[in-house]
């Protein structure tokens, strides 16, 4: 975490930033105000509304933009910050090539909780989208709430997300986070239902009230959270402790849907029982808004080639036309205790052009096989459009693996 951060801004002139925070491949630009907004009613005093959001919002975000727009402008990937506004002093560099993922917050010391929650939508200031305006006391919320740093990277991706979506309407900051934990990717849910008109989410922290409450008072109430699966935890457990893109691979955990979780989860159990069975390695392939191959590694069997993995995955990428697929190699002893996760991602460039059209024909075979297998397992003699996919993905077989 870095303070007082000076950078420069033309020639000859320089700018601040607040504060810098760096977590694994995440970093947080955060502009603070410590001014106190005007809680007289608008239709009173409109102009003192106006000039409250101009110097609490306004040139907070303006700030943050500036400072992102330093960090990421130019080929030069080492950015310097200094100590004093003369620029004498080099108090730190950052190494731009480290993030993947860059967060905006404006953070106001005054409460002024239904105006920030309301503030990305509003154009009383020129907020940005893309920035989340929240007040000092709501991330000591969220301090109370959050028990894994790696949750709460992805409950920022999803609250950044909102700040771009026209549909949601809150009167509390703090339905966005009872609106992640209820509905995870509540963008998503909010454009269903808005269809590009604001609606009002209300009451969604109805819950994280009653457990807020029983904190200060020496009351239990459960916490309300999401369901994440027991093997989905332990994953995240074991790649907290990794620095290269563990946080875009914990985003695409978590942005697996509750039946997208509960398969990943049974699909290592699944893996690890009939693995033991056959004495070899089996792959597993799912496809639908997030695309995974899974292998799993148990002692004492003939496990797939590093290179043959990446085969399958080349081959399925080409089959199916996905942008990209993680491969999920979960390493496991004979109780079945998770001893290690290894995960890197793939995309169609990855596929060589000279090899597309061979890869294409194999990632066709891998889904007539998979194909046979499911109809062999569960006795059917065709798979229908509308049946469940055999990948395991949610959607229906016409709109993934049997499309054409």
């Amino acid at each position: 975490m870095h303070y007082a951060n000076h950078y420069p801004l033309k020639k000859n002139d320089s700018a601040e930033n607040d504060i810098l925070i760096e977590y694994k491949d995440v970093l947080l630009i955060v502009e603070v105000k410590a001014g106190t907004f005007v809680y007289t009613p608008a239709m009173m005093d409109f102009d003192a509304h106006k000039k409250s959001f101009k110097a609490l919002v306004e040139k907070a975000e303006n700030q943050c933009i500036r400072v992102k727009q330093y960090i990421t402008a130019g080929e030069d990937c080492e950015k310097v910050f200094y100590a004093d506004d003369n620029l004498e002093t080099k108090a730190f560099t950052i190494d731009t090539n480290k993030y993947n993922q860059i967060y905006m917050f404006d953070v106001t010391v005054s409460d002024f909780n239904e105006f920030a929650s309301q503030v990305e939508k509003v154009k009383i200031a020129k907020a940005h989208e893309g920035i989340i305006a929240i007040s000092l006391n709501d991330l000591w919320v969220y301090k109370y709430y959050f028990d894994n740093p790696l949750q709460f990277i992805h409950f920022i991706k999803q609250r950044t997300i909102a700040t771009e979506t026209v549909e949601i309407a809150t009167y509390d900051e703090l339905d966005h986070l009872g609106m992640y934990i209820f509905h995870n990717m509540y963008s998503l849910q909010a454009k269903d239902i808005g269809q590009g008109q604001h609606v009002n989410f209300v009451g969604y922290r109805d819950e994280l009230d009653k457990y807020l409450s029983s904190i200060h008072v020496g009351v239990n109430y459960e916490k309300p959270k999401q369901t994440i699966p027991t093997r989905m935890t332990k994953v995240l457990e074991n790649v907290i402790a990794r620095e290269d893109d563990v946080t875009r691979f914990s985003n695409f955990l978590l942005d697996l849907s509750t039946e997208g979780r509960e398969n990943f989860d049974k699909s290592i159990s699944n893996l690890a029982r009939r693995e033991r069975e056959l004495g070899r390695m089996l792959p597993a392939m799912s496809f639908g808004d997030c695309n995974y191959a899974l292998f799993v590694e148990t002692p004492n069997i003939i496990l797939y080639p590093k290179e043959k993995r990446e085969e399958y995955i080349l081959a399925n990428l080409a089959q199916n036309d996905r942008k990209e697929c993680w491969s999920i190699t979960i390493v496991m002893d004979e109780q079945d205790n998770i001893l290690d996760v290894q995960h890197s991602i793939y995309n169609q460039k990855d596929i060589p052009e000279i090899k597309r059209a061979e890869l294409k024909a194999f990632g066709k075979e891998i889904v007539e096989r998979r194909t046979e297998q499911f109809l062999v397992q569960n006795n059917k003699k065709k798979i229908y459009p509308n049946d469940p996919c055999i990948c395991g993905s949610g959607k229906k077989y016409k709109r993934c693996c049997g499309r054409k």
